[in-house]
C-alpha cells in the first residue's frame, strides 16, 4: 500500500467518524476536523486486521463511554460500523 492510498483510506474513515458517529456534536465546525482522528487510526487499523464488526462496535462504545464520558449508542455504533465495513470492502 503506498502512503497516497494510506491517506486516502484514512481520511474515507476519519469523514464516516465526523459525519456519521460525532458524538460530541463537532461535525459541523471545520476546526475540528481532526477531533477523532486517534479514532479513525484505531479503527483503520482494525479494519486492516480485519476485525469483526463486533470489535469495532465494542471500540466505539468504549470511546463513547470510557474516552468522552457519554452514555454509549449501540445503534448509532452499529449503523457507523456497518458504513465503515462497507467503505473498506469497497476499496480492497
Amino acid at each position: 500500500m503506498t502512503k497516497k492510498d494510506f491517506f486516502r483510506e484514512f481520511k474515507s474513515v476519519r469523514k464516516i467518524l465526523m459525519e456519521d458517529w460525532d458524538p460530541i456534536g463537532v461535525g459541523d465546525d471545520v476546526n475540528t476536523k481532526d477531533e477523532y482522528d486517534s479514532y479513525a487510526f484505531d479503527i483503520y487499523r482494525m479494519l486492516e486486521d480485519k476485525k469483526l464488526p463486533d470489535e469495532l462496535v465494542k471500540y466505539l462504545l468504549w470511546a463513547e463511554q470510557d474516552r468522552m464520558g457519554l452514555q454509549p449508542n449501540r445503534p448509532q455504533a452499529q449503523k457507523v460500523v456497518a458504513k465503515l465495513v462497507a467503505l473498506y470492502v469497497n476499496t480492497k
